[in-house]
């Protein structure tokens, strides 16, 4: 977290005069589990030749948002984690119980077509809803392994292999298209540098010619 404020500082600082001018962003750490004992507040402290810079950083937790806080607050970065909010007891009763796994399902089924309604707004890119998706399964294979009909149950509403299949064709689109788009900047780039070339030709001819036609000026005496 703090690697990353440091680059964000880095990338946006402004030279003022003599002055260079850092503004760290608002950061946070997220806790996909906490306790009573987890801390609502952070600090870095920077120490400098003139004194100690502190730094307050907000602690999130997951625990602290429901599916709906994360879809009002449009923190979709959350979604792919949204398991870890069910404990091993928890999912092992959706294991055994197909009842008792069917709001998790209708869970992932509501993250799924609010994706696809942003999608539908022009709010969210493709690629980012099915970025999010992949990463939900990913988190599911890898959190619920021990739990099969979770990970059946979850990957059958938010898709499964089809899903990242999606994602590296469109990250192969946008590759070939971004490929596409700086050979056409380098085509034109070359061309206008020869362009450049042959007005600067023409404006010497026109000078040689202009010299011609006024003839050598006299000289005075």
């Amino acid at each position: 977290m703090f690697e990353y404020a440091t680059l964000v500082a880095r990338d946006t600082a402004s030279l003022d005069g003599n002055v260079l001018k850092v503004e760290f962003p608002n950061c946070a750490v997220l806790y996909l589990h906490s306790t009573k004992n987890t801390p609502n507040r952070m600090r870095i402290e920077a120490k400098a030749p003139t004194g100690v810079l502190p730094i307050d950083v907000l602690v999130m937790k997951l625990q602290d948002y429901t599916l709906d806080d994360m879809i009002e607050k449009d923190l979709l970065l959350l979604f792919p984690f949204y398991l870890f909010r069910f404990s091993d007891y928890i999912l092992a009763k959706c294991d055994q119980d197909t009842e008792r796994l069917e709001p998790v399902r209708n869970d992932y089924r509501r993250m799924r077509e609010h994706l696809a309604d942003l999608v539908d707004k022009g709010e969210l890119s493709t690629f980012y809803r099915l970025t999010i998706i992949n990463l939900s399964n990913i988190v599911v294979e890898n959190l619920a392994r021990n739990y099969v009909n979770v990970v059946k149950g979850v990957q059958a509403v938010m898709g499964g292999k089809v899903i990242e299949t999606d994602v590296k064709k469109i990250l192969k689109e946008e590759r070939v298209n971004t490929e596409r788009e700086r050979r056409r900047a380098d085509a034109a780039e070359h061309k206008n540098t020869i362009l450049q070339e042959e007005l600067e030709k023409v404006k010497r001819q026109l000078h040689e010619a202009m010299l011609q036609i006024d003839g050598p000026k006299p000289v005075q005496q």
